[in-house]
């Protein structure tokens, strides 16, 4: 059944009322044996990089690589890069598709090779100590070979992967973090969402700074996403909202409001609908959401129509979504293990009145 969506555009508000919308039918691969967590699309999107996170005992914690260049023949034996000692955070594919980058509990940020498997990691590490503020939780490309991290010591490090023997630089700090980070398509701004409820954003260049909020929510912010043309960052947040945000201008109202809702149009309670992934079409008028209670929803964000929902992972929440380069897939990951993946195209180009995907 859909869910409702209560929309709050800038000066006026509105009840939006789903239509029943057929489905494409999504393939699933059951990608680990525990969760399947975070995952991203190559560059090129031929490829899917998965990682997983270990329940009671259940130690996959591998990074692996799926083909998906033609889904009329999936292929259900992935390329196992390797494995962590510990839960996989965040997965990262470089610019050039060469390198999949990987960041876990175990304090370390492992770059596999994406054509040789084989080959051992270049492992980045900011001490020899295993120390629960080295934790890195999120990551994210800035530019060529500049990776961003995001660690549970409150900081936001630059590192440089062509010399991973090089000490990282710090940009920013004071930030408790609770969601990934994102960077903008221009590389100049890292974003990430706090544990006190802030929608933080730093520079890439300019030093180490305090973060500068773009606002709050009521609760903690779990998710973050620029739009391809970097002018919206969107945020979820345990307070079962996305809001969307001018991304240059902090402290402003945000620019639309979307409440997650129950089919009877009661607001979800704060656990079942937190935002647990977004993820923008590259057309920028659709963005991909995933919540606590397992859903995948697809929301026009002109608030022209009420979100879609795609489908359910099972038993568990849905974690990580993520839109192939050219729009045609959308991938999620969830507490089932499993990733699913639609074709999509026609069903954006409707819901966004675009010509094209």
């Amino acid at each position: 059944m859909l869910a409702a969506a209560a929309l709050a555009l800038a000066g006026c508000g509105g009840e939006l009322t789903p239509q029943p919308t057929p489905m494409p039918t999504p393939i699933a691969i059951k990608a680990h044996e525990g969760l399947a967590g975070p995952l991203a699309f190559s560059p090129d999107g031929s490829a899917l990089a998965t990682g997983g996170v270990s329940p009671f005992g259940k130690m996959d914690l591998s990074v692996r690589l799926w083909n998906v260049a033609d889904l009329t023949k999936p292929n259900p034996r992935p390329t196992v890069l390797g494995a962590h000692e510990a839960d996989v955070t965040s997965i990262a594919f470089s610019p050039d598709g060469q390198t999949v980058a990987s960041a876990s509990n175990d304090n370390t940020i492992r770059l596999w090779s994406a054509a040789d498997p084989d080959a051992a990691p270049n492992v980045l590490r900011l001490s020899d100590e295993t120390r629960p503020e080295h934790q890195a939780l999120s990551i994210a490309y800035a530019a060529d070979d500049r990776l961003a991290a995001a660690y549970f010591d409150s900081t936001v490090r630059l590192w440089n992967t062509g010399q991973p023997d090089s000490e990282p630089s710090i940009v920013g700090v004071g930030a408790h973090f609770e969601s990934n980070i994102a960077v903008s398509p221009d590389g100049a701004t890292i974003a990430g969402g706090t544990a006190d409820n802030r929608v933080a954003r730093w520079s890439v260049s300019g030093g180490i700074a305090e973060p500068l909020a773009l606002g709050t929510h009521d609760y903690p912010v779990n998710a973050v996403a620029f739009s391809p043309d970097g002018s919206t960052l969107a945020s979820g947040s345990f307070d079962s909202t996305i809001r969307l945000w001018n991304a240059r201008t902090p402290g402003a109202e945000p620019i639309a409001v979307l409440r997650l809702t129950d089919a009877a149009g009661q607001k979800k309670i704060v656990d079942e609908g937190r935002v647990n992934g977004l993820a923008y079409h590259p057309g920028g008028r659709v963005l991909a959401y995933s919540t606590q209670d397992g859903r995948v929803y697809l929301w026009p964000v002109s608030g022209a129509s009420a979100p879609v929902v795609m489908g359910r992972h099972e038993n568990g929440p849905a974690n990580g979504v993520a839109f192939s380069p050219d729009g045609s897939l959308l991938a999620s990951a969830g507490d089932d293990g499993r990733v699913l993946l639609w074709q999509v195209s026609t069903l954006v180009q409707g819901l966004a009145g675009e010509a094209g995907p």
